[in-house]
């Protein structure tokens, strides 16, 4: 048999016996299984899938996705916030002096 076929080639019509099972793997809870080793009821879920693409961002919202990461990552780096930093000095000025 030939292995490789030019496009215009029609496809070879194979026997049974020339065929190979072709297992499916899909991710389940955060790993990935083969669908042959589901149960009835996860086959059936399986079926039922529906599948989608989600549209791409509009540049607007991009930048304030951006913005609001920045953000975040100056928090996860014990960097101040603006009202961090007022309620600070509001402390300061508010409390009370030792003579």
């Amino acid at each position: 048999m030939k292995t490789l076929r030019h496009p215009s080639e029609p496809h070879p019509i194979l026997q049974d016996s020339e065929r190979t099972r072709c297992e499916i793997w899909t991710r389940v809870m955060g790993y990935h299984r083969p669908v042959s080793s589901f149960n009835t009821g996860k086959k059936g879920e399986f079926a039922e899938r529906r599948y989608f693409v989600e549209p791409a961002c509009p540049p607007s919202l991009q930048a304030e996705q951006a913005e609001h990461a920045d953000l975040a990552n100056e928090a996860s780096l014990g960097k101040p916030q603006h009202s961090e930093v007022q309620d600070v000095e509001s402390r300061r000025l508010h409390a009370p002096e030792h003579h």
